[in-house]
């Protein structure tokens, strides 16, 4: 019981997927109603943009990604490799999964869910952490 009370009294103070304003799409099909299978959805206040995206990466199962608390995107990965924001492999960004069967998918992004997730450094706003 005291935990549950402590948690809701944190419940405001928390940093998790609130930073992730935007959700990208790419490999599914998705009907985005732009020109590109690839888009970001992009979440503002109580709004969806919905805006084509030129993202190299495919999504197949893996797909985390962060963004700032303005909503301005980050970073992102498919599990095979970390992307940044101008859709370049990061330092030490690429081989996250090195091995034959990573190597198979990494065309279309590994085939696993919820395996992944980005989380802001504590007491640092400048690093963040790939969890994966």
């Amino acid at each position: 019981m005291i935990i549950v009370l402590i948690l809701i009294n944190q419940y405001n103070n928390l940093l998790t997927q609130g930073l992730n304003h935007n959700w990208l799409i790419g490999y599914t099909g998705i009907n985005t109603n732009v020109t590109s299978t690839r888009a970001i959805l992009g979440f503002a206040d109580t709004s969806l943009n919905v805006s084509p995206a030129s993202f190299a990466m495919s999504f197949g199962g893996v797909q985390v990604n962060i963004s700032d608390e303005n909503g301005n995107l980050l970073m992102y990965t498919n599990g095979c490799y970390i992307a940044d924001a101008s859709n370049n492999i990061m330092l030490n960004g690429d081989s996250l999964n090195p091995g034959a069967f990573a190597d198979s998918w990494c065309s279309i992004g590994l085939p696993v869910t919820n395996t992944s997730v980005f989380l802001p450094y504590p007491g640092d706003s400048t690093k963040y952490i790939l969890f994966h």
